[in-house]
């Protein structure tokens, strides 16, 4: 039956986000989160947290090279 497990794949989405979403309150910087998901880029686990950009700033990793 294609599709039947759609529902399983929404609730692994649904408590990803969750769980990044509320990693990222706490302030752990989103390369360890990303870890945590098991995601490579963090512009794959900035799809999955649920915050203000202002919070997501303040846990970003400084960019490479020093710029702010």
């Amino acid at each position: 039956m294609a599709g039947s497990n759609s529902g399983g794949s929404q609730v692994r989405i649904s408590c990803a986000t969750a769980f990044a979403t509320q990693l990222v309150r706490q302030r752990r910087p989103i390369n360890e989160v990303a870890d945590l998901l098991g995601h490579r880029s963090i512009n794959t686990t900035a799809l999955y947290v649920k915050v203000a950009a202002s919070q997501l700033a303040e846990v970003a990793l400084p960019f490479p090279g020093g710029a702010a």
